[in-house]
């Protein structure tokens, strides 16, 4: 089963995000900053990306993991890159789900 790193600092969204991936399917990694991030070993199937976080921001997470497959799942779309996969927050649950699934491809749950 492949890896998502989830990098989201919210305390009571994080949890939720990581619980409705695993009941997909998905094997997550969740932190919540930056400098977490950089230390997890990958590779990753996909990185999910808040992008205004407390020690910096979603892009440098996917500079760092470059080549991976990435979806940003923020509040503030403006800030995302160019044609960077986007889940805007407010979002449901089956919404992540379809997000992870677009980018991934539906197989990559169980594979």
């Amino acid at each position: 089963m492949s890896q998502i790193l989830l990098v989201e600092d919210d305390m009571l969204l994080r949890p939720l995000m990581t619980s409705v991936l695993q009941k997909a399917g998905y094997d997550v990694m969740d932190v919540g900053t930056v400098r977490e991030a950089m230390v997890q070993r990958g590779p990753f199937a996909l990185l999910i990306l808040d992008e205004i976080l407390p020690n910096g921001r979603g892009k440098q997470v996917a500079d760092f993991f470059a080549g991976t497959p990435t979806l940003y799942a923020t509040a503030y779309p403006a800030e995302v890159p160019a044609g960077a996969e986007l889940l805007p927050k407010p979002f449901i649950a089956s919404e992540l789900v379809r997000a992870v699934r677009r980018v991934l491809g539906p197989e990559a749950a169980h594979a």
